[in-house]
C-alpha cells in the first residue's frame, strides 16, 4: 500500500501542488484520478479536499469551448500552495506529479489504443499494443507468449490501462524503476473496486 496523505491540509496541498505541476485546466474526473492514481489520497479525502477548495476559491471551474467544467488553480491557490508547510516528502510530491504528467499526456492526446493477439506457430502467440494520437503512432510493441491464455491475460491489462503500461514502460527505459515500482504498487482492490 502507498503512504496515505489523510492530513485535511495536506490533501488540500496535494491537489493544489498537482494543478501547479500540470499547468493546465481539467475536468473533475481526470482531477480525481490524477489525485488518487497512485495511492497517496483517498478518494474521499480527496472529495473533501475538492470541495474545501472550491470554497475557499483556491480552485474555480472555466467553461471548456465544447461546455465542459473544467477546473484551475487561482491566484489564492497558486500563493497558498507555494507558501504552506506540508508533511508530504518532496518525493511523494514529485513521483505523484510525474504519475499526472504522464496520465494527462495519454489522456490530452485523445489516444486511440489498438491490441491484437496473433498465433504465429504452435505454442507461439504474438501481442501487439499500439496507442495513436490521431494519425501518429507513439507505441507499438509486439511481446511473444507460448500460451494463449497468458497473452489475453496481457491484452486486457492492456486494454483496461493503457496509461499504465505507457508509465511502467517509460519507466523502465528511463533507468526509474523506483517509479516503476511506485506506478504499479496501487492495486485495484485497494480503491475498493475489487
Amino acid at each position: 500500500m502507498a503512504w496515505l496523505i489523510t492530513d485535511k491540509s495536506d490533501v488540500k496541498i496535494f491537489i493544489l501542488y498537482l494543478l501547479t505541476r500540470i499547468d493546465r485546466p481539467v475536468d473533475f474526473v481526470t482531477l480525481n484520478d490524477i489525485a488518487v492514481q497512485d495511492g497517496y489520497v483517498s478518494h474521499f479525502d480527496f472529495m473533501i479536499g475538492f470541495d474545501e477548495l472550491k470554497e475557499t476559491k483556491a480552485i474555480e471551474s472555466k467553461k471548456a469551448d465544447n461546455g465542459e467544467e473544467m477546473w484551475v488553480i487561482t491566484s489564492a491557490g497558486m500563493t497558498a500552495a507555494q507558501t504552506l508547510k506540508s508533511s508530504i516528502m518532496p518525493d511523494i510530491m514529485e513521483k505523484a506529479a510525474r504519475s499526472a504528467l504522464a496520465l494527462i499526456s495519454f489522456k490530452h492526446r485523445d489516444t486511440k489504443i489498438h491490441s491484437s493477439i496473433k498465433r504465429v506457430k504452435a505454442g507461439e502467440y504474438v501481442l501487439n499494443m499500439v496507442a495513436r494520437d490521431g494519425d501518429d503512432e507513439f507505441m507499438n510493441i509486439s511481446l511473444s507468449f507460448d500460451s494463449e491464455h497468458t497473452a489475453e491475460i496481457m491484452k486486457n491489462n492492456f486494454d483496461r490501462s493503457p496509461e499504465l503500461v505507457y508509465r511502467g514502460l517509460l519507466g523502465v527505459l528511463s533507468g526509474d524503476i523506483n517509479y516503476l515500482a511506485d506506478a504499479w504498487s496501487f492495486k485495484p482492490e485497494e480503491d475498493g473496486n475489487g
